[in-house]
């Protein structure tokens, strides 16, 4: 049974972002109150969820010890913070006991963005150690669990964002997304995810150091227009002028596209035939309802991607390890790392003179993905290889290379964005025959995050999405 928090008895209701803002703007709730329900709703879903690393509780938050903006536009909004982004004065562990559970000297400028629009966070979010894997599980402590089934994951490794937002304790919350880490929870978990066209939001201090920044912040929200406010409100904080203004986006896409329908991963990579069957009547719905031509297509890009990224993935593995002192932490401490993320380092060390070789692969071949968007407007795959596994499918504690192989099958259509920088959106289009959430991944060109919110509005005005709680 799906467990969740939602309920008309208080502040928050079953309000998404956008109807909470017009409740504050008309002083029928305040932002105390819509703090006060999120706390409460927090304590009541740890216990099933397990999703908060720490809870920012109203003592903690009355010491004053992060700056939010009283002014600005979500000013009230209570929202959540993944674990690998500190605020100042909070313990950031990033999923992992190789960090110390010490206050944060500083809070980053990618988060500085989020409190300058007036969200105020409530708690940090559980992360599986580094973001390395795609369920938030651990080898000695408790997962996340899924609220639409508790025995599942509700993915990674942005998981415990999403089943927060899922279960209705928050209507936002902070992810970020390396290889589908802000899509990849939000299909196991019902929600909008748009991992943004890289540098829309301010960028990462990690990221600005890696040869490619394949890391992207964002949000998970449970509605289209919720993300598409986010996005709009965000730019009037920070705009990067080498990608085109958001504006506004309220109204559904009303223009027929060309859609190229991929259905097989790269490397082919085995679907479940579940998976397969559920995008390929998403695309039929596209064309007899909406008009939209769509056809079959291949994204060109050579079958060695998929071990090129595997071994990009595992060099961050390394520079955490070699590098956590300077990186994350003085008291970082490598012997405490889980056994994926010391296999991982293995990996790239045994293989250490092929970077320069993967990193000319890599943005080789990303760069083919362009040449779809010559013919085609919106590029649509699935988003996970499989459906929402079982807890223990993904966890760290299984031999490294049937871990690996699994992740590689699970996450198979979402890294190649996260390489070649596109904009790309998981919306949810349904349940799967165990009553789990089931999505769609559409894929737009360069800074085009609009045209995917105008046509996940669409989408979501045509169809609706499920909802974990009885309206």
């Amino acid at each position: 049974m799906p467990f969740h928090v939602f309920n008309n008895a208080d502040a928050l209701g079953n309000h998404d972002l956008t109807a909470l803002l017009e409740l504050l703007k008309q002083k029928k709730v305040t932002g105390h109150e819509l703090h006060m329900a999120a706390i409460e709703r927090l304590q009541l879903s740890q216990p099933h969820l397990n999703a908060a690393a720490w809870s920012l509780a109203p003592e903690i938050r009355q010491q004053q010890l992060y700056p939010h903006n009283t002014q600005g536009v979500f000013a009230g909004i209570p929202t959540a913070i993944k674990d690998n982004m500190p605020l100042k004065g909070i313990p950031a562990r990033f999923g992992s006991q190789s960090v110390p559970e010490a206050p944060a000297k500083k809070t980053p400028a990618t988060i500085e963005q989020f409190l300058d629009l007036g969200l105020s966070p409530i708690a940090m979010t559980r992360m599986p150690e580094f973001g390395f894997n795609a369920s938030t599980e651990y080898v000695t402590a408790k997962a996340v669990h899924n609220p639409w089934h508790l025995d599942y994951t509700a993915g990674g490794s942005s998981g415990g964002s999403a089943a927060l937002v899922a279960a209705g304790v928050v209507p936002i919350a902070h992810a970020n997304d390396g290889g589908g880490s802000i899509r990849i929870p939000a299909s196991c978990c019902g929600l909008v995810g748009l991992k943004p066209t890289r540098g829309r939001l301010v960028a990462s201090d990690i990221g600005k150091f890696l040869p490619i920044d394949i890391v992207s912040d964002g949000v998970l929200t449970r509605t289209v227009r919720d993300t598409a406010l986010f996005y709009s409100e965000a730019e009037k904080v920070y705009h990067n002028k080498r990608l085109p203004r958001l504006g506004a986006i309220t109204a559904p896409l009303t223009r027929k596209l060309k859609i190229g329908l991929v259905t097989s991963s790269i490397g082919n990579l085995h679907n479940d035939p579940e998976i397969t069957s559920s995008i390929t009547n998403f695309a039929t719905q596209l064309e007899q309802h909406f008009g939209h031509y769509v056809a079959r297509a291949k994204v060109p890009v050579a079958d060695r991607f998929v071990d090129d990224f595997s071994y990009y993935w595992s060099m961050l593995a390394y520079l955490t390890s070699k590098f956590g002192r300077n990186l994350i932490h003085p008291k970082f401490d490598a012997s405490k790392l889980d056994q994926l993320t010391q296999h991982m380092t293995q990996e790239f060390m045994l293989h250490k003179h092929r970077l320069p070789n993967v990193l000319f692969n890599l943005n080789k071949e990303t760069r083919k993905a362009d040449q779809l968007f010559k013919h085609y407007d919106l590029i649509i795959t699935p988003v996970c290889g499989i459906t929402t596994p079982k807890l223990g499918m993904l966890s760290p504690a299984l031999p490294f290379d049937e871990l690996f192989t699994r992740l590689k099958q699970f996450a198979s259509y979402t890294p190649l964005q996260n390489v070649s920088g596109h904009p790309a959106l998981s919306l949810p289009i349904g349940l799967n025959s165990n009553g789990l959430p089931q999505a769609a991944h559409i894929i737009a060109p360069h800074g085009d995050e609009r045209t995917l919110l105008e046509f996940g509005l669409a989408v979501e005005q045509s169809f609706g999405f499920a909802k974990i709680y009885n309206p």
